[in-house]
């Protein structure tokens, strides 16, 4: 008798693929937190899937603003646990990847904000430290030149073109038994240009293999810097990818 070749199923041989979900209303379902008052009103347009958050002025100096410089981060943030697309939720131990998708950024009036959507090994803490996050944010370095970058903990890299039309972002976790932030990966596009980094990893979590992660929007200054209040709008969007 000759041997008898077996070839996998179609469906065995197709690719994970991971859906595309859009944040939604900040307003429903996310624990929300403001301690220094930032946040001055947010609506989001369930047609146009876009943010609109008005901010307050603020000073240089007032560090506890940014997620990108201090140790206690005072601004608006909201969090949930964080679930694949069929509802599972994301465990410490997971190796999987996240990526977020900005686009419609409107700088406006606004200098030097940063709105960040990431991954926390503990989303209801303050100290970047304990919340271990990681993830991706936007930009608004001034009028005409946004971008996006990479965030690890309370430390970032950004690329920023001259008008950006989408920004698109990879961070990605080892899982069990390092649970490692790789780091991020990130690009930003205009109608006439791009620009590209990526950041390195900020160790690792330290919570039980178990744990739920949680997903994270943080709404911050881009550093110590004065920034003009107003509103800025956004489209977020994002995909969560199990490796194993």
């Amino acid at each position: 008798m000759g041997i008898v070749p077996v070839f996998p199923s179609s469906a065995a041989a197709a690719p994970a693929t991971a859906e595309l979900r859009s944040i939604g209303d900040l307003a429903v379902g996310y624990t929300f937190s403001d301690t220094a008052a930032l946040l001055s009103s947010y609506a989001f347009d369930a047609g146009t899937d876009i943010h609109t958050f008005t901010l307050a002025a603020v000073a240089v100096g007032a560090e506890t603003n940014s997620f990108l410089s201090g140790a206690n981060f005072t601004g608006p943030k909201w969090r949930a646990g964080l679930t694949y697309a069929d509802g599972t939720p994301v465990l410490a131990g997971d190796t999987f990847s996240m990526t977020v998708y900005v686009e419609n950024l409107t700088p406006g009036l606004v200098r030097s904000y940063a709105i960040a959507v990431g991954v926390a090994q503990s989303p209801s803490s303050t100290v970047l430290g304990t919340m271990r996050g990681s993830g991706i944010y936007a930009v608004s370095t001034s009028v005409g030149t946004p971008g996006v970058g990479g965030w690890e903990e309370n430390l970032g890299t950004a690329a920023t073109v001259a008008s950006m039309t989408k920004g698109v972002g990879t961070c990605s976790f080892t899982g069990t038994p390092q649970k490692y932030r790789v780091g991020s990966s990130f690009g930003v596009m205009s109608a006439a240009s791009g620009n590209m980094g990526n950041r390195l990893g900020g160790g690792q979590f330290s919570v039980a293999d178990g744990a739920q992660l949680g997903l994270v929007i943080l709404v911050g200054t881009n550093g110590t810097v004065t920034a003009v209040g107003g509103a800025i709008s956004v489209r977020l969007r994002y995909a969560l990818t199990k490796l194993s």
